[in-house]
Formats: structure tokens, C-alpha cells, sequence
């Protein structure tokens, strides 16, 4: 524990390893996660490559459950253990996590700033343009599905579902 924060930027750690709780990142943990460094020294968590957030699979054909577990059913839990990083952090710094997730909760990841992020984000794209990808982008699955009111939906319940996740580590 003393050691980790040599080497990463803790704080960095514990928020991506929250918002990609909340955002059900499925391959978060694993493929799609970069770090940086301004130094070479000490590494900072970033997220990238979000296609599988919200519920939402890959490839755009399915959803999962708004209490997908982290990190048993995210692709790094499927094809191995799991992220060993944030597995230690999670057991090292499991008071510290939950500090911080109740900070971000009432803020940042509140579930009307994240709805008000995707109504605003909505907003910006017409209907207009969004029937004319899907006539250039035929192969578009989840047209019908995949909108604003899942996302509502998904996001409400996924946030009821972390809030408890988060609570178990430190009771």
C-alpha cells in the first residue's frame, strides 16, 4: 500500500475505478485503459474507448443487466482473474474508494448530472442527423433500444446497484 502511490497516482486510480463501476465499463478493467505519465514516474488512469458502457454490449446487440458484477462478469473477470491493480486497490484502499464514491455521488456522479450530461449531449444531435447515419450506417443495431430512456433507466439502476457494492466494502 505504501509503495502504490510511488508508482500511480492513487487518486487517479480510485476515481476510474468508480466511474467505471458506475458506468459499467465491460472491458474497462482489461483492454480499454490507458495510463499516463507526465514524468515517467508516477502513471495516471484514463479511460478510453467507451463502446461498452450503459448497459450496452460492443457490438450494440444486447444489453446487460444494470448489476453486471465488477469484475466477475467484465471481460478482464471472464477471460481471467481480473485486473490485479485494482484488485488490490480494492482491498488496500476500500475506505478510501468509498470516501470517494460518496464525494463523486453527490456530485459529479449524481444520477441527474449524468442524465443532464446525456439530455444536453441529446440535445446536440437532431433528429435529423440521427436518420441519416442510420441510413448511411445501415448495420446499426439497437436503434429502437438504444436511447435516452435506456440510459435513464440503466443509469438509475445501476447507481442503486453500486451504492450498495460500494457500502459492502466497508462494512
Amino acid at each position: 500500500k505504501s509503495n502504490l502511490s510511488t508508482h500511480f497516482d492513487v487518486n487517479s486510480l480510485i476515481d476510474y475505478y468508480c466511474f467505471q463501476y458506475v458506468i459499467c465499463g465491460l472491458d474497462s478493467m482489461g483492454k480499454n485503459q490507458i495510463y499516463v505519465t507526465y514524468d515517467s514516474n508516477k502513471w495516471f488512469a484514463c479511460s478510453y474507448d467507451m463502446d461498452s458502457t450503459w448497459g450496452l454490449y460492443w457490438d450494440g446487440r444486447s444489453f446487460v443487466s444494470s448489476q453486471y458484477r465488477m469484475q466477475e462478469d467484465y471481460e478482464s473477470g471472464k477471460n481471467n482473474n481480473g485486473n490485479l491493480l485494482y484488485i488490490r486497490l480494492e482491498e488496500l484502499f476500500s475506505k478510501e474508494i468509498y470516501d470517494r464514491y460518496q464525494e463523486l455521488r453527490n456530485v459529479s456522479l449524481s444520477l441527474q448530472n449524468i442524465i443532464n450530461k446525456f439530455e444536453r449531449f441529446y440535445d446536440v444531435c437532431s433528429k435529423d442527423l440521427i436518420d441519416e447515419d442510420y441510413e448511411i450506417y445501415t448495420g446499426i443495431p439497437s436503434k429502437t433500444t438504444n436511447n435516452i430512456k435506456q440510459i435513464r433507466k440503466f443509469a438509475k439502476d445501476r447507481l442503486n446497484y453500486v451504492d450498495g457494492k460500494i457500502n459492502e466494502l466497508v462494512s
